[in-house]
């Protein structure tokens, strides 16, 4: 991509792209050498949103051995734009009550990754106990694309026996 090969003085855009940095580029280079493919990238982040798409299924059933296994998969279908997602997670009995998240097989507070253009991520995890029969998952994921549009979603996921 052109954000790979952009580079003035000790100026480098590469690695994560994020519409900053093609701003930062300009104002520090308004005559560099790259000026004209920065400028056609910014306004392409910028007038373009990332195609982010996800993969779950929302009813849990608890495992043989007490186990509830849930997961998340997170893709950019575009190809052309990357983004950041930010998940928290919260765990609810059948009675309402809420659980920490250190019940999570992996301690999901709040987690952070970044799918690339036209990338996926696997986002899995577990718990245990029967008292989550009847409970729920409350997921709040944000996402940010590298042109810094920004949208959210909540998700459910229901333990079932």
């Amino acid at each position: 991509m052109i954000y790979e090969c952009i580079t003035e003085g000790n100026y480098f855009i590469r690695d994560e792209e994020h519409y900053t940095h093609y701003e930062t580029y300009l104002a520090r280079y308004p005559s560099g050498l790259f000026r004209n493919e920065a400028k056609t990238r910014l306004a392409f982040i910028k007038n373009n949103k990332a195609q982010h798409e996800l993969d779950f299924k929302s009813m849990l059933k608890i495992s043989s051995n007490d186990k509830f296994f849930w997961g998340i998969k997170f893709s950019e279908k575009g190809g052309q734009l990357g983004y950041r997602v930010i998940m928290s997670a919260t765990l609810f009995d059948k009675n309402g009550d809420t659980w920490s998240t250190t019940v999570f097989h992996d301690f999901i507070h709040e987690r952070e990754f970044n799918i690339p253009p036209g990338g996926s991520y696997q986002f899995d995890n577990w718990f245990r106990g029967r008292n989550f029969i009847g409970g729920h998952i409350l997921c709040d994921i944000r996402i940010i694309d590298v042109g810094g549009h920004f949208s959210s979603r909540t998700i459910y996921f229901y333990c079932n026996d």
